[in-house]
């Protein structure tokens, strides 16, 4: 990738800060060699900003959406513009620090109409990963320590990034997880079933989850 692809990379990174330190897969061992993963949102931020880079630099496949970006569009403004979109989306009690960091970003990109374009170009990226991606949650198992993975969350349906996952410490067979807007999923039987409880209306926002 082009010198100026490197320095969106890193002014995403620079926005972004803690949140885009995040695996993609959040990784938890178990009790006799399994392991298992959750996704959480720094996928959905790394797409964005991917897409919103390449449709400037045009130099690989698109991820998820093709924008026909101008090529002298500002690679580092449309990586900040994507990344604090999606940040903004999944964190809204953060906008405020979220808003400033992105002033900061784009204070280091010369005022003009490319930065205007490369803006303008992270906004829709953001907005079309955010969209095909806002009802992604789904559970993960490995056997052999991820080498190879198994859905196990057959038949939960979550409607949002599922944000943590926990085990009985006493019972490997019992697995809870928890998506960003409040749905708990539980099994007693190592996945063969499933139960989806609900947390009060109101209830946003989730991060963890804890098994007694």
């Amino acid at each position: 990738m082009r010198a100026a692809a490197i320095g969106a990379a890193a002014a995403a990174t620079a926005l972004a800060g803690a949140f885009l330190a995040l695996p993609i897969l959040a990784l938890f061992l178990l009790p006799l060699g399994f392991a298992m993963a959750v996704w959480v949102p720094a996928a959905i931020l790394h797409a964005a900003v991917y897409d919103a880079v390449d449709a400037i630099a045009k130099t690989n496949a698109p991820y998820l959406v093709d924008l026909g970006a101008p090529r002298h569009a500002s690679e580092p403004a449309a990586a900040a513009a994507a990344a604090h979109a999606v940040l903004v989306r999944l964190y809204p009690t953060q906008a405020a620090a979220l808003d400033a960091d992105l002033a900061v970003s784009l204070s280091q990109v010369p005022n003009g109409r490319a930065k205007d374009q490369g803006v303008r170009v992270g906004e829709e990226a953001a907005a079309a990963i955010l969209t095909a991606r806002s009802e992604d949650g789904s559970l993960y198992r490995s056997a052999d320590l991820g080498a190879t993975w198994k859905r196990f969350d057959h038949g939960v349906k979550a409607n949002s990034t599922m944000m943590a996952v926990a085990l009985h410490h006493g019972d490997p067979d019992q697995v809870f997880c928890v998506s960003r807007t409040g749905q708990v999923f539980g099994t007693l039987d190592a996945g063969r079933s499933w139960r989806e409880d609900a947390l009060p209306a109101g209830v946003k926002d989730v991060y963890a989850v804890a098994c007694g």
